[in-house]
């Protein structure tokens, strides 16, 4: 991964947005003061990428404001990416993440989903996770020594994620299922195996069940065969009688028939007689009803000129009416515009009432506001003091650990210098006892004199705490003071709104005023009114000018009532005289039809005298009929029985015969699961951690020891070595433990990590870093091309720092990009390239010198 540009906004001390461009870097020195921002750079880095950092997500918004954000592009395999990641406090929290490829001059999305899916693709697409990252590329200011610290469990925890041996866990545990479900495989064949077995050897007894079984159902339908030839002649036999009985029982049928016909048509001769003497009487009465309808017909005639003349008048009456309500609606309609707008008028002079509290308020507000002011400047400067502060107190502690190592190496001198037989640490030669007296001297002198400094410094470092928390206590205050501020923002910029809407409410009431004017004026001189008016007027004429008799009306309407059945005996009249003449003619084909029936009725009646039906010899063939049937459902049963039989004992004989096939295939299969369980025993150890993976920390380790060597050589004046240990001796003494011991040796022997200095630890760690750099480079195929070290030349003096230089510049060639941190002002002197990094009033800046 080789960072190609970064943007900030307001995250940390970078308020204001910033980009740096890190196209052309190659070796550069990201410098600037302390507190100026530099380890936010790399925590933007890291928090852009893994959402981590030295704090958590909401510290890392700058102080007074609500969201953050932080675009990260990187070039990946020739490849360029850019990862977008915010995140805002406003009501609900809610975080962004986008991950973007560039191809063609342009950014395509390259995942897509929730927050959590474009997380798995950047960590699929880095290959490393957080903790790595900061053990092997980006070495966390106070965090040097994160890889050597760690115990020996995670030390190797951390390797086998660079070495990606958590893939031969995968396959182990692979192979550990795998083998588990062909044992259970096993067992369940082995299990069928003899299942197959006992069915197999049923085979010699099923064909000779089988044998029997087919004789038997052959002359069983033979038996059949002859009973369903005797069914079939009764059933024949059946037929025919059964076809004449139906043929005289068909003429009995008719002969009832056409004597319910014959009656019937009597009684309608009958009733049509009836009707036409009815019709008769009606027609006999044609001279009244034809009169009655002429009358009738004049008087509807008069009826409906009255009702047009009544029509018209009732038109004119609703029209007068609809007038009369527009012009009481129209009159409504003002007096309740009217009514509207003084209740509007009330509304607003009350909220203006206001203005005097709302304006007491805001001033008040301001007042607290310009007190806050003054307070940023006595943060700002706290804040620096406390920095200060810090860092004195951080340089005195370190030269208290040199002192206090110095008066141990004196003391270890003077406890040397009495024993017997020291010698002389230059020349190697006998000390006499005046030697010794002078050595002594010295000894004493510059242990008093180490021993009076270091008191100085321990009191000093007393003052300087002392100090510190009497300027953290009253930073914290101020802060406390601070956080109110935008709370009290918030409710001036409520205020102001407030009184900006009371200056509308102003404009508004004077134009509510001019709208009661128009409203009363539009009272008593509104147009709409005036021409309702004159069309009411108007009405009233029309409608006085229209002849309307009532009274006769009324007498017509009772006469038409009186008439009202003089059209019904009309209609009444000409049905009469239809139905008498197609009554005439049906009683004429009556007649002629009864004496058809009659002729039929007596034919059939002689023929079915003549004649008897055969029932007795029916019943007779039925009864042998149904006795036969019965032995053929017998015969068929028992062949029906017999042949499932023989076919569930065929069965029975093929799957025998098919079980001694798959038992012979069962076999082979079984052979070739226990094959494969051995097989894939022997890779489950293969993969365990005593196995590939601890051959490949045996290989690595050696040369991970090599590469660390190779570079601390580079360092002038070096005398360190390390090695590593992958077993100890249990403190019982039975036997080992597995571990990941790194030992550190120098001219006078080995010795733990932890007592060596500050310096030389750095040196250690330093080394380390860059060898798993380049061990992943070599063995993994993974190339980590960027080095980025956060701190830690303050522990070395010139020569040390110079030496340190020399060796970032022997491994340039290694890495794509490699980034020192520091404040150390003629350190970053020695860097062809620099990113400065400042303070401004408005937050950090940043500045590229290439």
């Amino acid at each position: 991964m080789i960072p190609t540009r970064l943007e900030l906004k307001q995250f940390l001390c970078y308020r204001e947005p910033v980009a740096i461009d890190f196209t052309g870097l190659r070796l550069a020195c990201l410098c600037g003061d302390n507190g100026a921002g530099k380890s936010a750079l790399l925590d933007a880095m890291t928090w852009a990428l893994w959402e981590r950092a030295r704090a958590d997500t909401s510290y890392l918004v700058s102080l007074g404001e609500l969201d953050t954000r932080v675009v990260f592009s990187f070039f990946l395999d020739d490849t360029e990416y850019r990862v977008i990641r915010g995140y805002t406090a406003t009501g609900r929290t809610r975080s962004l993440l986008e991950l973007h490829v560039r191809r063609d001059r342009e950014w395509y999305p390259l995942a897509s989903g929730g927050k959590q899916a474009v997380q798995r693709e950047i960590d699929r697409l880095l290959g490393i996770s957080y903790t790595t990252f900061t053990n092997s590329v980006f070495l966390v200011q106070g965090k040097a020594d994160e890889f050597t610290r760690q115990s020996p469990a995670k030390r190797k925890e951390i390797l086998a994620e660079l070495l990606e041996l958590e893939r031969y866990e995968r396959y182990r545990e692979l192979a550990r299922q795998e083998g588990k479900r062909l044992r259970e495989e096993g067992l369940r064949r082995e299990q069928e195996l003899e299942l197959l077995r006992a069915r197999a050897a049923a085979v010699p007894e099923l064909r000779a069940i089988v044998l029997s079984l087919e004789n038997s159902v052959e002359s069983q339908a033979e038996q059949v065969q002859r009973l369903r030839a005797q069914v079939q002649v009764w059933h024949e036999r059946k037929q025919r009688l059964a076809l004449e009985i139906e043929r005289y029982r068909e003429r009995q049928k008719r002969l009832a028939d056409l004597q319910s016909q014959l009656e019937r048509l009597r009684r309608d001769e009958h009733r049509i007689g009836e009707e036409l003497r009815q019709y008769r009487l009606v027609v006999a009465r044609e001279v009244e009803i034809l009169e009655r309808s002429s009358e009738f017909e004049r008087v509807r005639r008069e009826l409906d000129d009255l009702a047009a003349i009544a029509g018209q008048r009732q038109q004119l009456i609703d029209l007068l009416r609809r007038t009369e309500r527009a012009l009481e609606t129209r009159r409504r309609e003002i007096l309740a515009q009217l009514q509207t707008v003084e209740i509007q008028i009330e509304q607003r002079k009350r909220e203006l009432d206001r203005r005097h509290a709302l304006s007491n308020e805001r001033a008040h507000l301001h007042a607290q506001l310009a007190d806050i002011a003054t307070r940023h400047e006595e943060h700002r400067t706290l804040c620096d003091r406390v920095t200060e502060l810090q860092t004195r107190r951080a340089e005195l502690t370190t030269i208290g650990k040199q002192l206090r190592k110095e008066l141990d190496e004196l003391r270890s001198q003077l406890k040397r210098l009495e024993e017997m037989g020291a010698v002389c640490p230059t020349c190697l030669r006998p000390l006499t006892d005046d030697d010794r007296r002078r050595q002594r001297s010295a000894l004493e002198h510059r242990l008093a004199a180490l021993r009076q400094e270091f008191e100085e410094r321990r009191v000093e470092v007393v003052q300087l705490d002392a100090e510190l928390t009497r300027v953290q206590q009253r930073r914290d205050e101020v802060e406390q003071s601070l956080r109110s501020e935008l709370s009290l923002r918030t409710e001036l910029g409520r205020l102001d709104a407030l009184l900006q809407r009371l200056d509308t409410i102003e404009r508004e009431l004077e134009a509510l005023y001019r709208q009661r004017q128009d409203l009363e004026r539009a009272l008593r001189e509104d147009a709409q009114i005036a021409g309702l008016t004159q069309q009411l007027t108007e009405l009233e004429r029309r409608l006085a000018e229209v002849p309307y008799d009532p009274d006769r009306h009324a007498q017509l309407q009772q006469r038409a009532q009186a008439l009202q059945s003089a059209q019904e005996d009309l209609r009444a009249l000409e049905h009469a005289r239809t139905m008498l003449r197609i009554g005439e003619q049906r009683l004429h084909e009556l007649a002629q039809r009864c004496l058809e029936l009659e002729r039929e009725l007596t034919a059939l009646e002689s023929e079915l005298a003549a004649s008897a039906p055969p029932e007795r010899d029916l019943a007779e063939v039925e009864a042998e009929l149904v006795a036969t049937q019965s032995a053929l459902a017998h015969a068929e049963q028992r062949l029906h029985a017999t042949q499932a039989e023989l076919g569930a004992a065929r069965q029975r004989l093929r799957d025998a015969e098919d079980a001694a096939v798959q038992a012979r295939t069962l076999e082979t299969v079984i052979e070739r699961i226990q094959r494969e369980i051995r097989v894939l025993t022997e890779l489950e150890l293969a993969f365990g951690k005593e196995g590939i993976q601890a051959l490949i920390l045996e290989n690595v380790l050696p040369e991970l020891a090599d590469a660390t060597n190779d570079i601390l050589d580079r360092l002038p004046g070096n005398t360190l070595r390390v090695d590593f240990a992958t077993q100890r001796d249990r403190a019982s003494g039975r036997g080992a433990i597995e571990t990941l011991d790194i030992l550190i040796s120098d001219e006078f022997g080995q010795r733990p990590y932890e007592l060596y200095s500050g310096g030389e630890a750095f040196r250690i760690n330093f080394a380390l870093r860059v060898a798993l750099s380049l061990l992943l480079a070599h063995r993994a195929g993974r190339r980590l091309e960027t080095l980025v070290i956060d701190e830690g030349f303050g522990t070395q003096d010139a020569k040390g720092r110079e030496g340190l230089i020399q060796a970032l510049q022997s491994v340039q060639d290694q890495f794509a990009l490699i980034l020192v941190i520091t404040h150390i002002e003629e350190l970053k002197e020695q860097f062809p390239q620099r990113i400065e990094v400042y303070k401004t009033p408005s937050g950090s800046r940043v500045s590229v010198l290439a």
